[in-house]
């Protein structure tokens, strides 16, 4: 009668699985899913994420300039969407994937070359529209010198 239990015992063991080879397959699955998932970020994530680190730094600097009284600049480089800026030691650059142009009043708007925007300690600066397109989706970054203030718009839809 042992005989029959251990064999009782042995089959049971077969047909299943065991807590650990299941969170094995589990570990590995979410490990999958962590490395593709990013890859299918939507155009408005990207657009959000971008406009809104352009924004920071665009008022970041304007602060900087003010503050410490120092001159400071940006400068967009559409052909490559990179952009730069310095004010005192506040200094960096980014690559915008999104970026498609700047408008200003006393240029227009520019979608191609360098473009440098010059910012003064005393805020006399001109307002600024930084465009951003991604997947059909469109969000507008703007500039006011006279608060100082930046404002996101969008997302915008191509119809």
């Amino acid at each position: 009668m042992a005989s029959c239990d251990m064999r009782e015992t042995l089959i049971h063991k077969e047909h299943g699985f065991t807590l650990i080879e299941m969170l094995a397959v589990l570990f590995v699955l979410a490990l999958v899913a962590a490395v593709i998932m990013p890859g299918f970020s939507s155009p408005r994530d990207t657009l959000r994420k971008e406009s809104g680190t352009l924004s920071s730094t665009i008022r970041s600097l304007y602060e900087t300039t003010v503050s410490k009284k120092v001159s400071g600049r940006i400068e967009f480089d559409l052909d490559s969407r990179g952009v730069q800026w310095t004010a005192g030691s506040n200094n960096g650059s980014a690559v915008f994937s999104t970026l498609s142009g700047v408008e200003l009043p006393t240029r227009g708007l520019v979608k191609e070359g360098r473009l440098i925007i010059f910012m003064s300690p005393s805020g006399n600066n001109e307002h600024m529209t930084v465009y951003l397109e991604h997947g059909g989706e469109r969000m507008t970054v703007g500039f006011n010198p006279i608060s100082g203030r930046t404002r996101v718009n969008g997302p915008f839809t191509d119809q």
